[in-house]
């Protein structure tokens, strides 16, 4: 009985554990049911995602297409059922097949588990664009085999090489344009700016771009509040700018800079931001500089030339008068004996006029308006001379030295003259040097190229002579500096300088086509720098003294033509108190009228400037009258320009106003014996 009972209950709980496995079978049936449903719905979808895909999609076993989506049918131009077993490495370009096969056969070699690249690839059609393709291996059916999904990257390669191109361009057109680009912030600090900047500055461009300098830290201070202000009136006007200003390089050289700027605000009319240009215009600067230096010298070789000629017209007229006085006061003096009382007198009014004729001779002198005897000399000779009248002249405190080159070229040009230049400097500076100093002479020979003329008008390319004369004396002012040559103008106190000396070496250096410069600065003494030019001749030795000649007179006729009056007055009156005829006339056409009714003038002295007919005019018609006429040009000009044009033109010689007597004599007599 009680293994029935217990036979009961093993058979029970075989019975529960059947049902148990029947259960769990029922539900493990159910699972695969769901799982297989859910592998229905995975394939569905992997479908769906593989024919709706965007992208291509090809699928290789073997080197040979097994699937194909529809985008890659339409990416290749062709439909699957054509492409279906087609090598994959068909739709390649040739340029890249070799490249893609290598790729692909590492790929199926488990090399890489991935792979990306771009292609360039080939339609049905055979048009060509680029891809992109990105290929995973797997088995297939126990083969390896691999997905590709594939796609077209034309229109965004293109988009990329045209910004590549547009970045390129605008590269080459920073890195060309003839100014740095910039963007900064109000505060003078740069965010960007291109590399240009580093040749400017000195600086690395890291430096600005970092901000670890700001613009203000370069600009010169005497111009940051210029810069500063531009700054400020843009803010109140269109935000624009325009401002030149200097900045300090890292070599310490300033250079000079235009910024062109625009002032970028937000809606509420904050900085935001600014950028402009910088450009460099530092040459433009020194150029303007130059420019105006010319400038400068240009007025003052014009007004130089103004005064000259002012200065020559005024000499002119004072040297007739000056002949007047001394004329008349020579002839008053031909009657006195040394003890009448009036002897001194007379003798007093003429050194007082001979020394009056002295500073007409300074002046026309300056208005390069008197006779130069000019030869080839050697300069050093000359210097030599002048010292010993120097040392005569300056007082022993002032030591005066020569440094004279030694082989000197030879320069033309008249040695009294040069002799007056000499003593002129050399007063002066002792007039400089009240307590003592060091007067230097110098020759020396040089070159002035092209380079030095075009800043210094005036001059021309060539060898030149260069006598400096220095001093260690108190100098010069600049705004004095631009007067020094000027007539008459003294810095000196009254009754110590005519003004005069300064311009009669201005006027003897220009005479001799050549070039002056003076430096100085006030406390460190003065220099002249005068330029003669050299020539090729040897240097002539120095001629003898000429022994005196007794004045001679003479009976024959003499027609004089001035329109001076008093000077037709005293020349009749000495002529013929030394036995000449004398006929006058006021002006040319008298001077033609009087020489047709006379049978027979030996000479006519005929003035050069005279109102109505002047004496050229009437040279030539006194030598159309008579081709042998003796005429002497008279004039108190040198003999150069209309003068030796008249003498060219047949006038027989030239007489200096105001007439020597003993001169005039002696050239009178020499003309009247010509054949």
């Amino acid at each position: 009985m009680q293994t029935t009972d217990k036979s009961k209950t093993q058979l029970a709980n075989e019975i529960t554990e059947l049902h148990q496995r029947i259960a769990e079978l029922e539900k493990n049936q159910n699972n695969r049911h769901q799982t297989a449903e859910k592998l229905k719905k995975s394939e569905q979808n992997h479908r769906r995602l593989f024919e709706q895909s965007i992208d291509g999609i090809i699928v290789a076993v073997d080197g040979r297409l097994v699937r194909t989506n529809q985008a890659f049918c339409a990416l290749h131009g062709l439909p699957a059922e054509k492409l279906i077993g087609k090598n994959p490495l068909d739709f390649i370009h040739p340029d890249h097949r070799e490249m893609a096969q290598r790729r692909i056969t590492a790929l199926l070699r488990l090399e890489a588990l991935t792979d990306s690249a771009q292609y360039k690839a080939l339609r049905a059609d055979g048009t060509e664009l680029w891809v992109e393709v990105r290929s995973r291996p797997f088995t297939w059916e126990g083969k390896a085999a691999f997905q590709t999904i594939i796609r077209d990257v034309t229109e965004r390669r293109l988009t990329e090489k045209a910004l590549r191109q547009s970045e390129e361009k605008y590269r080459l057109l920073v890195k060309n344009v003839p100014a740095i680009i910039y963007k900064g912030f109000k505060d003078w600090s740069i965010e960007f700016v291109d590399k240009k900047i580093e040749q400017l500055t000195g600086y690395p461009m890291e430096a600005f771009n970092s901000r670890n300098i700001k613009w203000c830290d370069l600009i010169v201070e005497e111009d940051f509040e210029s810069a500063k202000q531009a700054f400020i009136r843009a803010l109140k006007t269109d935000k624009s700018y325009i401002r030149e200003y200097r900045i300090k390089s890292k070599n310490e050289k300033n250079v000079w800079i235009q910024e062109r700027g625009q002032i970028i605000c937000d809606e509420n009319g904050e900085i935001e931001y600014v950028s402009g240009v910088f450009f460099d215009i530092t040459q433009r600067k020194e150029t303007e500089k130059e420019k105006h230096r010319l400038e400068l010298q240009l007025r003052h070789a014009q007004k130089m030339e103004a005064v000259g000629t002012l200065a020559g017209g005024v000499a002119h007229d004072f040297n007739n008068l000056l002949q007047a006085v001394q004329g008349y006061a020579e002839l008053l003096l031909m009657n006195q004996i040394k003890t009448d009382p009036d002897y001194q007198k007379l003798k007093e009014i003429i050194r007082i006029a001979e020394r009056g004729s002295e500073l007409t001779r300074q002046m026309l002198t300056f208005g390069r308006k008197v006779e130069s005897h000019k030869q080839p000399l050697n300069l050093n000779h000359v210097i030599e001379n002048a010292k010993n009248l120097l040392m005569r002249t300056i007082p022993k405190m002032i030591a005066i030295e020569l440094h004279l080159e030694p082989d000197l070229k030879t320069a033309e040009f008249d040695p009294f003259q040069i002799e007056q230049v000499l003593m002129n400097l050399g007063v002066n500076a002792r007039d400089a040097m009240p307590e003592g100093g060091k007067l230097s002479i110098s020759t020396q020979n040089v070159f002035l190229d092209e380079a030095y003329c075009r800043k210094h008008l005036g001059t021309k390319p060539g060898e030149y002579v260069l006598l400096c004369v220095s001093d260690t004396g108190s100098g010069i002012d600049q705004n004095t500096l631009e007067h020094i040559y000027e007539p008459f103008f003294t810095s000196k106190e009254v009754g110590k300088g005519t003004g005069l000396g300064l311009a009669m070496v201005y006027g003897i250096v220009k005479n001799h086509d050549g070039y002056i410069v003076c430096t100085s600065e006030p406390g460190k003494g003065t220099a002249f720098r005068l330029y003669l030019p050299a020539v090729k001749q040897k240097p002539k030795l120095a001629a003898a003294e000429e022994a005196e000649v007794p004045i001679k007179g003479g009976n024959e006729i003499i027609l004089l033509a001035d329109d001076e009056e008093f000077i037709l007055d005293f020349g009749k009156q000495f002529l013929e108190k030394y036995g000449y005829t004398v006929l006058t006339a006021a002006d040319g056409e008298s001077a033609l009228a009087q020489y047709r009714e006379h049978e027979h003038i030996d000479l006519v002295i005929l003035d050069l400037i005279m109102p109505g007919m002047g004496g050229r005019k009437c040279l030539e018609n006194l030598l159309k009258i008579d081709p042998r006429v003796k005429v002497l040009i008279a004039s108190g000009y040198s003999f150069n320009g209309p003068m030796t044009e008249a003498v060219e033109a047949g006038a027989t010689g030239f007489i200096s106003k105001p007439y020597n007597v003993e001169k005039m004599l002696k050239t009178i007599r020499d003309v009247l014996q010509l054949d």
